[in-house]
């Protein structure tokens, strides 16, 4: 005798039950997360900050001043605020003025991460900290082919600024550079070394003028600090580890 039909129906139930429960536990299986995942009160201030001066070189004349490249400041109109003042003081060489340039970077970097609560300092000696965030940064000019140059502090090039490239760098993994020197052609004789950044590496590029004032300089650094939270925010796995 056929079975009859509510025996089907109940043979096709269990079997849909058992291939529903076979299905969820593959699936279940199959989860094997790569990098572990941080817990839920994950912050990216907890998170070492470690800054590097950032990279830039005297021009040629580096013993003479470079009043061409620094401008002094405008007097401001009467009754109004005086404008910040500039980073650098024209009487002091190309030398001197990339000390200060990098300097106050660095000091003014360190300032705004703490007060995004960040631990930050410069990075000393060389031995390399083996979990946090490392900072580093090039200032590049672009010559006439479109082309990243070193930037020269107190040359005449015709570029009207400088790029700062900031590059952040995960502690826990191989050290990467932040560019290479292109040893098989050059830029403009007016400019440095022909470089290439590294596009494998968190970075961004920032405006700097020739000689910045102390506020531009604070804006600059306030990005940058606000940069680093989105990044360690988005990658909590690889910088929690």
């Amino acid at each position: 005798m056929p079975p009859s039909r509510s025996c089907w129906s109940l043979c096709i139930s269990i079997l849909a039950a058992l291939s529903s429960m076979f299905l969820s536990g593959a699936a279940r299986n199959a989860q094997s997360p790569a990098a572990p995942i941080p817990s839920g009160d994950f912050k990216a201030t907890s998170i070492p900050v470690y800054i590097t001066p950032f990279e830039i070189n005297p021009g040629a004349a580096a013993g003479a001043p470079a009043a061409a490249a620094n401008p002094r400041a405008k007097k401001s109109p009467e009754g109004a605020q005086p404008e910040s003042p500039f980073v650098l003081k024209d009487t002091d060489s190309p030398y001197q003025q990339v000390l200060q340039l990098r300097k106050f970077f660095a000091d003014t970097l360190i300032q705004a991460l703490q007060r995004n609560e960040y631990s930050a300092k410069l990075q000393t000696g060389s031995s390399r900290p083996e979990k946090g965030v490392l900072i580093r940064g090039v200032f590049v000019e672009v010559d006439s082919r479109s082309r990243n140059c070193l930037a020269l502090l107190g040359d005449a090039a015709p570029s009207t600024g400088f790029q700062l490239y900031v590059g952040l760098h995960n502690l826990a993994r191989p050290d990467q550079p932040l560019y290479q020197p292109v040893q098989t052609e050059s830029c403009d004789p007016r400019f440095g070394q022909l470089i290439t950044l590294n596009n494998y590496i968190p970075m961004t590029k920032y405006e700097v003028s020739k000689n910045p004032t102390e506020e531009e300089v604070r804006s600059i650094c306030d990005r940058i600090a606000g940069n680093l939270t989105v990044l360690l925010n988005a990658n909590a796995a690889a910088f929690a580890q």
